[in-house]
């Protein structure tokens, strides 16, 4: 071949074989291509599969969720968020989660970076409201950022409806058990009530007789009638009247019964004030009053072992449902009273009941000169069915009623105590405006 010549051709053999080899390259290609879309494809489908069954899941939640981002404004919604808000799903969408809420109009209470949870109240378009517990659980990324959060929210309606049930049956249930104390608290005044009257039915009857007499004695000396007689029967009607006692004893004996009157009404309005189930809602209530009417429906329970002293203050107000700190307060009352009387003596004990105010909190204690607590059964004494009484006398119940009861409150139980000196519950409550 001279110099100037062009290349000669592959040999044909040399053509087929890279044709060939293409030919597989291109089968290859198109079996990793169809390998990779049916890998898509399936993917797709698991991913569509997984998406129906999170919605099936989400639409059969009985509690609502709400996912939102770091600004708190919701960009999921699912499970039972429409009838919990009473709103459609779509309406929600964008909306920050705080603005649902009663009383808040900043995200910080929802802004949490660790999972938390709180009881909160949702208002729904027609002004009613919700009460819910809000589950909030953060997602993080890479660097612990928040990206969004995680709020499910479960409606509390029905469990609030039946604590207060059961709080209103262990109410009356304290009533039953207090019966025989109110039962005689009601008689004695009654006793009085009964004595004075009658006392003054046998004067009014003496008096009565004695007008009559005067009477007739007077439409004698009218017509010049002889008087004699008249005279004396009027001298022997003063005498069985004896009007010197009467002057003396009749008022009081008005005093006795307007007291025994007043006393009655006092016992019958507390008893009624403690047994009324209430609304189960929090209102403005005078602790120093709750004291004073407790103590009424309580007196047979520390009467017998026990003298109580009272330093009631008249203190703020607290926004707290009044039945439920009444039945506190009785609690703490009662147990008192049987520590004084597990002392086993024949000395009288006491009891101080106290009402003040301390910073932005309103304080109740309830000291005694009882048996005092045991370092060992100390951190049980809230636990519920925990009790030391004998069988019938205890239930373990009330101390695990008090925590329960200030707890909902915002409040909080102290104890302070010495074995054979006494113990002393103190409950603290934020005041109203606090």
């Amino acid at each position: 071949m001279s110099a100037t010549g062009t290349a000669a051709s592959p040999a044909p053999e040399v053509t087929a074989r890279r044709l060939a080899r293409a030919e597989q390259k291109v089968a290859l290609l198109e079996a990793m291509i169809e390998d990779r879309t049916r890998s898509l494809f399936l993917a797709q489908e698991e991913l569509r599969r997984s998406n129906d069954f999170l919605r099936k899941v989400l639409r059969t939640m009985e509690s609502a969720l709400f996912v939102t981002d770091a600004e708190c404004r919701i960009i999921v919604v699912g499970g039972s968020a429409s009838r919990l808000l009473g709103r459609d799903d779509t309406d929600l969408l964008d909306t920050p989660l705080y603005e649902l809420v009663a009383g808040l109009d900043t995200c910080p209470v929802f802004d949490q970076t660790a999972e938390s949870e709180r009881e909160v109240v949702f208002e729904r378009p027609d002004g009613t409201t919700v009460p819910a517990l809000v589950t909030t659980s953060p997602m993080l990324d890479e660097d612990g950022q928040l990206v969004a959060m995680v709020n499910v929210a479960t409606d509390l309606t029905e469990r609030q409806r039946l604590e207060h049930e059961r709080r209103h049956a262990q109410k009356l249930e304290s009533i039953g058990q207090l019966a025989a104390g109110v039962a005689h608290e009601i008689n004695t005044p009654v006793q009085f009530i009964g004595d004075s009257t009658r006392f003054l039915g046998d004067v009014l009857e003496d008096l009565l007789a004695l007008i009559d007499a005067q009477r007739r004695l007077c439409e004698l000396a009218r017509r010049g009638d002889p008087v004699d007689a008249a005279l004396a029967e009027v001298a022997e009607l003063e005498e069985v009247a004896d009007l010197e006692f009467v002057r003396d004893e009749a008022p009081r004996a008005v005093e006795r019964t307007v007291h025994g009157v007043r006393r009655v009404s006092e016992i019958v309005a507390a008893l009624k004030q403690f047994a009324h189930p209430g609304t189960g809602a929090a209102a403005a209530c005078q602790l120093d009053e709750i004291a004073r009417t407790t103590l009424v429906v309580a007196s047979n329970e520390y009467r017998y072992v026990a003298d109580v002293v009272t330093d009631l203050q008249a203190v703020p107000a607290v926004l707290a449902d009044a039945g439920d700190l009444s039945q506190a307060v009785l609690n703490l009352v009662v147990n008192a009273a049987h520590a004084i009387a597990d002392r086993g003596d024949d000395q009288r004990g006491r009891i101080d009941v106290r009402t003040r105010v301390e910073g932005h909190d309103v304080v109740l204690e309830v000291a005694d000169t009882g048996t005092g607590i045991p370092a060992e059964i100390l951190e049980r004494i809230f636990d519920p069915f925990f009790t030391t009484k004998e069988v019938g006398r205890g239930t373990g119940q009330g101390l695990a009623i008090v925590r329960s009861l200030v707890d909902r409150h915002r409040g909080t139980v102290e104890v302070d105590t010495e074995p054979g000196v006494g113990t002393t519950f103190r409950i603290r409550l934020p005041r109203e405006a606090a």
